[in-house]
């Protein structure tokens, strides 16, 4: 879990009131840039991800002051973005971490220093040396997958775990049929998790476009309203910056239907808004991390296999190398990599795993042939 997510330090009001208004400042011009450029600009930040900055500077304030600054010394930008306090504050995460550190320390001076050029608040030189510290932790970034993810891989490439993951929806779809009638909201519920589950299985996207999914936005008919669905997103809208197409069979576009026409009315509680998964606020979507968990949850109980929204993408990347060894390309335009060395550097070890198991079958091979000379 990233620092920031589980800050216990000061509150954000008890810093300097100039270091507050400073940092506010900041993050209201990139949002202000964000409205006027317009969601097409391919640079632009979602609000999302805004927010997510904004609480990883406060996180990194904190720790500061955990490990000796005073607060009332923090009085602006520049201070808290000096060099040497930098490289105190990312010490202090990467002794936590152990002898590797992890991904958030080591992404942490790279984002320090767009806060710093973006904000304009360090001299050249100190500038300089901020890059110097963000370029050597970006020396030890992590490749491959973290082992709880190479778990999951193992599970789903040694035993028959992903085809009950895969028959999952239609199983809860027709749960919900039966409940509908006693229990509307439960049956929507379920069928709303069992159409996420399902376009995960197909479409790997990230679960922050997953829940803002919206229909004739993303999710299109083609050819009519008896055509198939097509999901889509636009390349401002995804993390890398490259458009997404997905076509559904007939298999998952009758899911969909169904859900859509049956069950989702329910979710929507009377709003007319037109996000496939309605969340509890009128007008909402539903909170990525709720969707997320209640995935997780629902495949964990009928299946046994513990994996997150964002671990059906490992899954599709170890599917694809094991049909296609090598194409890495293919990895990419799945799972929306703007080139092939995101692939490579989070799934190179895959292909290790999938030779260590070619080998040991060839020596079940031999020694059987061996016992039957």
């Amino acid at each position: 879990m990233p620092p920031d997510r589980r800050y216990k330090g000061p509150a954000w009001t008890d810093f300097p009131e100039s270091l507050q208004a400073e940092v506010e400042v900041y993050f209201d011009g990139i949002t202000r840039q964000q409205r006027r450029l317009g969601p097409r600009n391919a640079r632009s930040c979602s609000p999302r991800t805004i927010q997510t900055r904004r609480r990883e500077l406060i996180a990194f304030a904190g720790k500061a002051i955990s490990i000796g600054y005073p607060i009332e010394t923090l009085t602006s930008l520049s201070v808290l973005l000096d060099p040497a306090l930098v490289r105190d504050v990312v010490e202090a995460y990467w002794a936590e971490d152990g002898d590797k550190p992890k991904r958030y320390t080591v992404d942490l001076p790279w984002r320090l220093f767009v806060i710093a050029r973006g904000s304009q608040c360090l001299k050249p030189e100190a500038l300089t040396e901020l890059a110097e510290i963000r370029s050597a932790a970006q020396q030890h970034q992590p490749h491959g997958l973290t082992e709880k993810n190479r778990n999951v891989i193992r599970a789903v490439t040694s035993t028959n775990v992903w085809t009950r993951v895969s028959a999952s929806p239609e199983i809860l779809m027709r749960e919900a049929q039966r409940q509908r009638a006693r229990s509307p909201y439960k049956a929507a519920l379920k069928a709303q998790i069992a159409v996420a589950i399902a376009i995960l299985t197909v479409a790997p996207v990230r679960i922050g476009n997953l829940a803002a999914t919206k229909l004739d936005q993303h999710l299109l008919r083609i050819g009519g309203p008896k055509g198939l669905f097509w999901l889509r997103y636009e390349a401002h809208e995804v993390k890398n910056h490259v458009d997404l197409d997905f076509m559904f069979d007939a298999e998952l576009t009758a899911l969909v239907t169904e859900y859509i026409e049956v069950h989702r009315p329910v979710l929507l509680r009377g709003s007319n808004e037109r996000w496939l998964f309605p969340g509890v606020t009128n007008g909402r979507f539903k909170a990525p991390h709720l969707l997320s968990a209640q995935i997780r949850n629902m495949v964990e109980q009928r299946t046994g296999l513990r994996v997150t929204a964002h671990q059906f993408r490992h899954v599709a990347a170890a599917m694809l190398l094991k049909k296609f060894p090598g194409n890495y390309p293919l990895v990419a335009k799945v799972l929306g990599h703007k080139g092939t060395a995101t692939s490579m550097n989070n799934y190179i070890g895959l292909e290790t795993l999938e030779a260590n198991q070619i080998f040991a079958a060839l020596v079940r091979e031999n020694k059987r042939s061996h016992q039957l000379a």
